[in-house]
């Protein structure tokens, strides 16, 4: 039951709102979510994939906790910085 975490956690947080929807949730199961635009805990915005509008999506969230730091690991070999790569000027300076 996702109550009984002590942790709170966006997928048990999404479960709960599943199951309020009438979704049969049980352990084990992958839940398929993702984060919404707002404030408040990650958990908090953390919503099932299908029950939201892409605009609603924090695309920034997942530009810079997922995106950034996976290319940063390749880019900061060829002397790209991360603050170039977040202002558009990374790659461009590379190959320019």
């Amino acid at each position: 039951k996702p109550e009984e975490y002590k942790v709170r956690a966006a997928h048990v947080r999404v479960a709960e709102i599943m199951m309020k929807e009438g979704w049969d949730v049980s352990v084990g199961d992958k839940i398929g979510y993702v984060i919404i635009k707002g404030t408040g805990r990650l958990y908090e915005r953390a919503m099932p994939y299908f029950m939201v509008d892409y605009d609603q999506i924090d695309l920034e969230y997942y530009v810079k906790k997922q995106v950034v730091p996976a290319a940063m690991r390749v880019l900061k070999v060829l002397g790209v910085k991360e603050e170039e790569l977040l202002a558009g000027e990374g790659l461009m300076a590379f190959f320019g």
